[in-house]
């Protein structure tokens, strides 16, 4: 995946060899924000709950009227405990004084037992899920468009199985799985089974074909239409360069109705947050998407003070989503969250299209040169 010096909007493709089948996802992001793809980092489990990442007692810098040392020889003030007389017609005084009491987990014997109060339910399953280490995670934060669902969400997130075959970790995510299509100009076919290059527009978008006399012959179909794809793949090959592969690709039939759906989609709901994420992991296999709330994004309106994503539908992925960081690579390195990245990305495609959905500015503005 090819990213440039600058922060540019390019075209974006998930290679569907990690989709279900049938499926396709295609968007618009910028590949500088994760120098490609975001690979999910492990939070602590105090950030995971939404706390202070850095407290008074922890942090001595944040808190200058709490004095730090760890000199054993400072003394040690030892005040007198007063004891007030104890009083029986006082509310709820008791003299254990009488009692003899028996440290016992079914409270047998002639004083009280002990008993040690549950802890609650809920505060255990989240302290267990936050001690935890989370699977790893690829994220692509943009304006996407999913076949599956036929809708457009914010960023796709897949989660990454590693296996060890032989010594040697294999992954079924790789950032090579998603491509950006970083070129100004189509190869289309002509009239004499050549061909030409053009300026990307809607015009030339879906022209590229070559006749079977420029493909040369090919076998007889009998073998599937697999292996007539990898022939039609190697004729293709040798018929044009490596490097114009990508932009003839991008001027087929397939390409061209794909990239209609996603302009469609751009012109009709414009750039406002679509509020939903694809979701791909071990619960949703076949891929989900879900409906996620921006909590930093509501707060300016509720004016309150929470941030991060939230999942009406499915706590447990909330749980599982609240532990992912990234370390984004543009501005001030630093770490940022999905719902941070979703809005830091969305701003940078409003601030590039100037807040036009015209498929003819977007086509510009996606397919302009790449300045390294």
């Amino acid at each position: 995946m090819y990213v440039g010096k600058k922060r540019s909007l390019r075209l974006i493709e998930i290679q569907e060899r990690v989709l279900p089948e049938e499926e396709w996802i295609i968007g618009i992001s910028d590949p500088s924000y994760f120098s490609g793809v975001g690979f999910s980092m492990p939070l602590a489990s105090g950030r995971a709950l939404g706390l202070s990442e850095r407290s008074e007692i922890e942090d001595s810098e944040s808190s200058p009227d709490l004095t730090q040392s760890s000199n054993l020889d400072d003394p040690v003030k030892m005040f007198p405990v007063e004891h007030t007389p104890f009083d029986d017609l006082l509310p709820g005084g008791y003299n254990h004084s009488s009692e003899s009491v028996q440290a016992s987990a079914n409270g047998a014997g002639d004083g009280p037992g002990i008993v040690y109060p549950r802890e609650n339910i809920i505060m255990t399953q989240i302290r267990r899920d936050t001690e935890t280490s989370p699977n790893l995670y690829a994220f692509v934060p943009g304006l996407f468009y999913c076949s599956g669902q036929q809708t457009s969400v914010d960023g796709v997130l897949i989660e990454v199985i590693q296996k060890d075959i032989f010594g040697i970790t294999i992954s079924d995510f790789r950032p090579e799985d998603v491509r950006a299509f970083d070129v100004d100009q189509v190869v289309v076919g002509t009239e004499k089974d050549g061909f030409e290059r053009e300026p990307i527009t809607e015009k030339t978008l879906g022209r590229f074909s070559l006749g079977p006399s420029a493909l040369g012959p090919l076998t007889d179909d009998r073998g599937g239409s697999y292996s007539r794809n990898v022939e039609f793949g190697i004729a293709l090959a040798k018929r044009i360069p490596l490097r114009m592969l990508k932009q003839a690709y991008l001027a087929t039939q397939i390409m061209e109705k794909r990239l209609s759906r996603l302009l469609e989609d751009i012109e009709f709901f414009g750039l406002t947050p679509r509020k939903r994420i694809y979701v791909r992991n071990s619960k949703h296999p076949y891929g989900r998407v879900i409906d996620v709330s921006y909590r930093g994004l509501d707060a300016i309106l509720t004016l309150e003070g929470s941030t991060g994503l939230g999942c009406p539908d499915e706590v447990d992925l909330e749980m599982d989503l609240a532990k992912l960081s990234f370390s984004k690579t543009v501005g001030s390195t630093s770490e940022t969250g999905i719902e941070g990245a979703v809005l830091d990305v969305l701003t940078f495609i409003q601030s590039e299209l100037a807040g036009r959905t015209e498929r003819s500015r977007v086509l510009e503005t996606l397919f302009r040169e790449v300045k390294s």
